[in-house]
């Protein structure tokens, strides 16, 4: 609270240091989300202004307005992209020349307002609709239920929150809708996903990503389609547990793993490996054989921890499940021993590059109480050249987590997550808690 009270306080500051981390991951573009009457006087506009007052002082980093509000009322932000579209003109990243904008659409099967009035007026500010690369989420869903926002836009994204499995098969609906039409799709890569806080009546969404596992093939298909661009889909709610930048839940962990990603993407060739480093994730909490502190409970409406079933729709396909996954960034091979406090869970021979390790225990493996439609074939990932699987018969117990690495013999680091297996969290009994550790040399 008060890191954030002291960055709200100086809006210039934080956005510098904001726009440091992000082109230090090799990012050049900030989707900034604007809303209905997020400017020119809400709590929201300091910062928006000083984050295009940053771009502007860099010179490379480019913006694009991410519209998230009321299309029923789009002359309010008409109003506000033409504010930007005035003081920061330099700023706001292009495609073919156009503006890009890009426009959240309720994952688009929901009924919209009329396409054409609607992006006139939206675009009345800044050229007219001439002037502007529209592109819009979930082309499939759009297709089927909102063709006309199908046919007008130029390029498509989606916003891919959903479980390990079903990210899957909406990616692939995403990119036949986008090739059927011959239009661009900007393929998404989100870290983890929790939606972990409870709110009244609303069962919290917990949306099985494993970790970096999602990331990992999100980044790797946006590789091998070519894809034009990467939307790097992040929400700064720390509730979501999507958070790229460094903070207390992933550490630097997915942030390394984004410079490694994003430096593949430019060049089309794996990079090198510039500093030897083991990324760790897992839940602070195992998803059965929770074991809490005494006087402490399960987050109220939060049916995980106790073995019971969720009502939504997303959970089903891949349920909550016990893992660690580490990613090894090495130069030449090494042994890496996963320990629960002295007891080794696992071990694995890496090679060089980039590895990622994935050891879980499946949930359900046998669904005795008929909770969750069960396919393993589908649900979890499968081993694949970088990608190892261990695959356990038992849950873990609560533990401290360790990793130790060995090459030739010798022990060149020996680690322990910032946060033990059994953490009473407050909020987030199975929000992803990332490290990311550098090997001696």
């Amino acid at each position: 609270m008060p890191e954030f009270v002291a960055n709200y306080a100086r809006p210039l500051e934080a956005a510098r240091q904001d726009v440091a981390f992000i082109k230090g991951a090799g990012v050049n573009t900030i989707g900034l989300l604007i809303g209905n009457k997020h400017l020119p006087k809400s709590h929201f506009a300091p910062m928006i202004h000083a984050y295009y007052r940053v771009a502007a002082e860099d010179g490379q980093i480019k913006i694009a307005p991410d519209i998230w509000g009321e299309l029923d009322k789009p002359d309010q932000l008409a109003m506000e992209l033409g504010l930007l579209w005035e003081q920061y003109p330099g700023v706001w990243a292009r495609r073919n020349g156009k503006l890009i904008m890009t426009v959240w659409l309720d994952y688009g099967n929901k009924p919209l307002p009329a396409y054409q009035d609607t992006v006139d007026r939206l675009c009345a500010k800044i050229g007219g609709r001439q002037n502007v690369f529209l592109v819009c989420y979930s082309p499939a869903e759009l297709e089927a239920h909102n063709p006309q926002w199908f046919a007008g836009a130029d390029a498509f994204t989606d916003w891919l929150n959903a479980s390990y499995a079903e990210a899957h098969d909406r990616l692939n609906a995403a990119l036949a809708a986008a090739k059927s039409a011959g239009k661009e799709l900007w393929l998404p890569a989100m870290p983890s996903f929790t939606q972990s806080r409870p709110y009244p009546g609303v069962t919290p969404n917990v949306r099985e990503m494993l970790g970096m596992i999602w990331y990992r093939e999100a980044w790797l298909r946006a590789i091998r389609e070519n894809s034009p661009a990467v939307c790097l889909q992040t929400w700064n709610d720390l509730s979501e547990d999507s958070a790229v930048m460094p903070e207390s839940n992933h550490g630097y962990a997915f942030y390394e793993l984004t410079k490694y990603y994003t430096a593949w993407f430019r060049s089309g060739s794996p990079p090198p490996i510039a500093e030897e480093q083991i990324l760790l994730f897992h839940h602070p909490q195992v998803v059965e054989g929770l074991q809490l502190p005494a006087g402490r409970k399960p987050m109220e409406g939060f049916p995980v921890a106790l073995g019971k079933s969720f009502a939504h729709a997303t959970v089903v396909r891949t349920p909550p499940t016990d893992y660690v996954g580490v990613v090894a960034l090495l130069k030449s091979p090494a042994k890496a021993q996963l320990l629960l406090n002295e007891t080794v869970l696992a071990e694995q021979e890496l090679p060089p590059g980039c590895n990622a390790w994935l050891v879980y225990q499946p949930r359900n493996q046998n669904d005795p109480r008929k909770l969750y439609p069960y396919d393993p074939e589908r649900a979890y990932p499968r081993a694949e050249p970088g990608l190892t699987m261990t695959i356990l018969a038992k849950p873990f117990w609560d533990a401290e987590l360790h990793v130790s690495v060995e090459r030739d013999g010798q022990r060149i680091g020996f680690f322990r997550s910032h946060r033990p297996i059994a953490a009473a969290a407050g909020r987030g009994d199975m929000t992803t808690v990332g490290d990311a550790f550098r090997l001696e040399k």
